[in-house]
């Protein structure tokens, strides 16, 4: 028992030091991370996290990572072997799938009356970026003689004056060629859009990003 302790902190030790050598946390000040031991989670089972040396956690904040329904649910596990057994992964870009289509279809039966689409995006926060890119794209195409070269941050990633602007492109709200703030959102305090400039000049985009 006490050689499989030892080897536990080995482990911790080696996994924090890899950790502080190599990873960024998102919304995290590294500074002042890498002045304190890690927790590093490796297993998780119902409402409980476990750390690399055995201890045990209550996971306050699962419902931001969709796990309402606790962590190695039966019938979500089931779920997701099945699926590996045919594919792990494709896209929506070009192609589509069952899964897609039928779940699609459920979510329509039980929508509000008028809404009869759906767009499949990777979280709620992007989620919410998809759904103001598409209400600016609405009204940019219901008005296009009202565009300029110079356009609010948002919309400018949304479309650009070429012959494809009503092209919708990528899920990330920030254009590439807008530096980050310096200063963490926390930190901050302050919307990622409000930190932004007021105007982006498109013509110091590179082509393709629009």
């Amino acid at each position: 028992m006490a050689q499989l302790r030892m080897a536990r902190r080995q482990r911790h030790r080696r996994l924090a030091q890899w950790d502080r050598q190599f990873l960024w946390h998102p919304f995290t000040q590294m500074r002042e991370w890498e002045q304190e031991q890690p927790l590093i989670i490796e297993r998780a089972k119902g409402a409980y996290l476990y750390d690399t040396a055995g201890k045990k956690y209550l996971d306050g904040v699962s419902s931001i990572w969709l796990t309402v329904h606790g962590h190695r649910h039966p019938a979500l596990d089931r779920a997701i072997r099945k699926q590996l057994e045919k594919a792990a992964h494709t896209t929506l870009l070009g192609l589509s799938h069952p899964t897609a289509i039928r779940l699609a279809r459920e979510l329509v039966g039980i929508a509000p009356r008028g809404l009869t689409r759906v767009f499949y995006s990777d979280d709620g926060s992007t989620a919410m970026e998809v759904a103001l890119k598409m209400a600016l794209q609405y009204w940019r195409q219901r008005k296009p003689a009202a565009g300029s070269k110079h356009l609010s941050a948002p919309s400018a990633w949304l479309s650009r004056r070429h012959d494809r602007r009503h092209e919708y492109r990528g899920a990330g709200i920030i254009p590439r060629t807008v530096p980050p703030p310096p200063l963490s959102i926390i930190e901050r305090g302050a919307s990622l859009l409000l930190s932004l400039p007021a105007q982006v000049d498109l013509s110091l985009m590179p082509d393709g990003v629009h």
